[in-house]
């Protein structure tokens, strides 16, 4: 979608920034672009290939700013995602236990019997 030939037609110093998908970027273009000016800066959380190849042509472009692809991960975010997976863990050793199964993970005492998550907790967004 960003290539070479679209990079030419926009306005000499421009800034591109880039939070959708690493495949609309014609990283080589923007690179060559930035190198001669075409473009004041580049500005990304996504690139191409992830996890990245030392060898990308942004990383030799001081105004290429690339961040890690974790804008979705706030503070917020990842307490509920732990939420969830120890909610998990609770419900995976009550089960096993009903059924007298010894589960290889264990719960501190007071507890074995804690009930799951509520509903509003399976999911990454705040319920309303």
């Amino acid at each position: 979608m960003i290539n070479a030939e679209t990079l030419k037609s926009v306005r000499r110093g421009a800034i591109l920034i880039n939070t959708g998908r690493g495949g609309l970027i014609d990283e080589q273009a923007v690179a060559d672009a930035l190198e001669s000016g075409q473009l004041a800066a580049y500005c990304a959380d996504v690139l191409t290939e992830e996890p990245p190849r030392a060898d990308n042509p942004l990383f030799h472009q001081p105004n290429a700013f690339i961040t890690p692809h974790i804008a979705w991960a706030t503070r917020d975010a990842r307490e509920r995602l732990m939420a969830i997976c120890v909610e998990n863990i609770k419900v995976y050793c009550r089960r096993a236990t009903e059924r007298g199964v010894k589960p290889h993970l264990t719960l501190p005492k007071g507890r074995e019997k804690a009930s799951p998550a509520p509903p509003n907790q399976w999911s990454l967004t705040k319920g309303k």
